[in-house]
C-alpha cells in the first residue's frame, strides 16, 4: 500500500493529525499505528528504554506523567 494512502487512513481514524506531511513518518510506523503495534513507551520525554514491570506493563516516569497532564 502506497505511503499516501496508509496516511489518510491513519487520519481517517484520528491516529495523525490532519496536517501532517507525508514526510513526517514512515511506511513502517504508519503500518504500526494502522495495526496497532506501537511499543507504549515510544515518545517517552525522559527514558531511553522502556522499564518494564514483571507483570509486562511499562512504567512511566513521574516526568512522563507530568508532561501528559
Amino acid at each position: 500500500m502506497a505511503k499516501k494512502d496508509l496516511l489518510e487512513q491513519a487520519q481517517g481514524r484520528g491516529l495523525v493529525a490532519d496536517g501532517v506531511d507525508e514526510a513526517d513518518f514512515t511506511v513502517t510506523q504508519l503500518e504500526g499505528l494502522l495495526s496497532g503495534d506501537v511499543a507504549a513507551w515510544e515518545g517517552s520525554l525522559s527514558a531511553k528504554k522502556p522499564v518494564v514491570a514483571p507483570d509486562g506493563h511499562v512504567n512511566l516516569s513521574r516526568e512522563d506523567i507530568d508532561a501528559r497532564q
